[in-house]
């Protein structure tokens, strides 16, 4: 268990020496980066990031509420490729709220809540890979973008490269693909 601990503070010492917070931060949030992508379809912008589990952990670490130990907050990151989106309208409409009626906005409501999930997977050379965990924060302000947290299982994923699809008929705008290279996890 000690050898362990030492390993994990060995990494975290070295990770630390080899990249500040903000250094992280910056080439991780960089829109049209290895981690950060944008685009725009048909009425829709998809702001896709790959969250490494580095990146999650050193934030987690920074924050003033955290009393977990780093091999809790390490156990929570491992085995998943996570991932946040921010979808919205290019009009700057509400994907919800600007429905034309209630029944309208709470057919929204449920399909970002419960379905949306089902329509993004993971590709890799011999596989499509599911949604292993999935959250869509439902929010009550006036921005007009949606936040998804979704994450998928790392054990199913064979090869480095992978393409991440959300293939939509509610959103209409066809398969949306974002390509990754898994390689650059390992440089953070």
């Amino acid at each position: 268990m000690k050898t362990i601990n030492h390993g994990l503070i060995l990494i975290m010492v070295c990770f630390s020496a080899c990249y500040t917070k903000s250094d992280m931060t910056a080439v991780v949030e960089e829109i049209g980066g290895d981690f950060r992508m944008m685009k725009n379809v048909n009425e829709y912008t998809f702001d896709l990031q790959l969250q490494p589990a580095n990146y999650l952990i050193e934030k987690r670490i920074g924050t003033k509420n955290n009393s977990l130990p780093i091999d809790s907050i390490k156990m929570e990151y491992e085995g998943l490729l996570r991932f946040t989106l921010n979808l919205s309208r290019t009009d700057q409409t509400d994907l919800i709220n600007d429905q034309k009626d209630v029944v309208e906005q709470q057919k929204s409501i449920y399909y970002f809540s419960y379905r949306f999930n089902k329509d993004i997977y993971l590709e890799t050379a011999q596989d499509k890979i599911p949604v292993a965990l999935y959250h869509f924060e439902r929010s009550y302000d006036l921005k007009n973008n949606r936040s998804f947290v979704f994450a998928f299982d790392s054990e199913a994923i064979v090869g480095d490269k992978v393409r991440l699809v959300i293939d939509s008929d509610e959103l209409n705008t066809g398969p949306v693909k974002f390509r990754f290279d898994l390689n650059e996890l390992n440089k953070i």
